[in-house]
């Protein structure tokens, strides 16, 4: 966490005061915090590192990626990144999420699809 300055979009933070949409989005935006540029491998770490969507569908316990697929589609423009995750599917104690980045010239420049175990707190 201290490789990544995160900023999450106020209009998704409802789970944060037990209010979540149930839309099942988080997103917001990131820059290095050692004030680099991104680079295609750090955006690798960009597609992984926003809260999971199921927090936004009242479902806030942990869950570690099982499998992560990433496109690096280009270089990103200096500055922050913005980030878009979207769970697709859940169930089965499994979810979908779909992650998009753009640069700071609103280019698409990762995206990536994951699946994730959903574990529930007791």
């Amino acid at each position: 966490m201290e490789v990544v300055e995160e900023h999450i979009d106020p209009g998704v933070l409802g789970f944060a005061a037990g209010e979540p949409s149930r839309r099942g989005l988080i997103q917001g935006w990131q820059r290095l915090a050692d004030g680099t540029d991104w680079d295609p491998f750090s955006l690798l770490v960009a597609l992984d590192m926003v809260p999971p969507a199921s927090y936004d569908l009242a479902l806030p316990g942990w869950a570690p990626t099982i499998q992560l697929t990433a496109y690096i589609r280009r270089l990103p423009a200096p500055g922050p990144v913005r980030v878009r995750m979207h769970a697709a599917d859940v169930g089965g104690g499994r979810m979908d999420e779909t992650v998009h980045v753009w640069d700071s010239k609103n280019r698409l420049v990762a995206q990536g699809t994951q699946l994730a175990a959903v574990r529930i707190p007791s």
